[in-house]
């Protein structure tokens, strides 16, 4: 996706994904994944067998799809917010990490990868988007509870080490099980410049709720780390799975029959 998006970066400022260029696109994806798969096989000559060929025309269908969306949302745009830096990463050597002041004004230092930011360069403002595998949806609800802290730790490293002079329009999860970005954490104020979105989601909120949460993520990450120093680990009610592969390590049982 990097390399594909790279390639045609200016063809997409230029004309927004238009209808007529997707069977190209579309055509200079799969050789791209082929190419891909290819560079894979030389490096892990045992790879080479018919499941891989299954796995191949798996992704060919996915990014197809995947890059389908983003056209159809470049088509229906009021402003060109364009996929500009993939895979950046803060806190791995090259990059400073994010660092958040401890309410004892000591450091703490997070390191991240995020998947793909979006950029409107006329008007410098951006979107961070994390790619999602799976069907659960993660709203402005989670966000505040504390149970999802990536999209606001990742605007504010983008903000703080990458695009200082930007402003962030927020975060979407941008869901491959059905391509759909509707949800994360994003700015009333600023977004309905570039998207149409139900204003009944609780992803979709005015600019001082929006700050507001993305404050509040910092006093999660801040609580956080001043559990584990401590070395409090508290058992998290309703949720465990009968399923969980660490059951056999989790003291949840033996505490609730305690």
């Amino acid at each position: 996706l990097e390399a594909f998006y790279r390639r045609h970066h200016e063809e997409f400022n230029q004309t927004g994904g238009a209808v007529s260029g997707r069977e190209v696109f579309g055509a200079d994806l799969d050789h791209l994944i082929e190419q891909a798969v290819a560079d894979l096989q030389q490096r892990r000559p045992e790879r080479r067998n018919r499941l891989v060929e299954r796995q191949v025309q798996r992704i060919k269908r996915a990014l197809r799809a995947l890059v389908g969306r983003d056209l159809e949302d470049m088509d229906q745009q009021r402003r060109p917010l364009r996929p500009r830096y993939f895979e950046w990463s803060f806190g791995d050597g090259e990059t400073a990490p994010l660092r958040i002041k401890t309410n004892e004004g000591t450091d703490i230092q997070l390191r991240g990868k995020v998947d793909r930011i979006d950029v409107d360069e006329e008007q410098k403002t951006f979107m961070v988007l994390d790619y999602k595998t799976g069907s659960r949806k993660m709203t402005g609800r989670d966000i505040e509870r504390g149970d999802s802290l990536q999209l606001p730790l990742y605007i504010r490293a983008v903000q703080e080490l990458l695009l200082p002079d930007y402003m962030p329009i927020g975060g979407g999860f941008f869901s491959l099980a059905d391509m759909s970005k509707q949800d994360g954490m994003l700015c009333l104020d600023v977004v309905s410049d570039y998207f149409d979105f139900s204003m009944r989601s609780s992803s979709i909120m005015p600019r001082p709720k929006w700050q507001a949460l993305l404050d509040c993520s910092l006093e999660h990450v801040r609580a956080t780390v001043a559990d584990i120093e401590s070395g409090r680990f508290a058992r998290a009610e309703g949720l465990c799975s009968h399923y969980c592969p660490y059951r056999d390590m989790c003291r949840c049982d033996q505490v609730g029959e305690a």
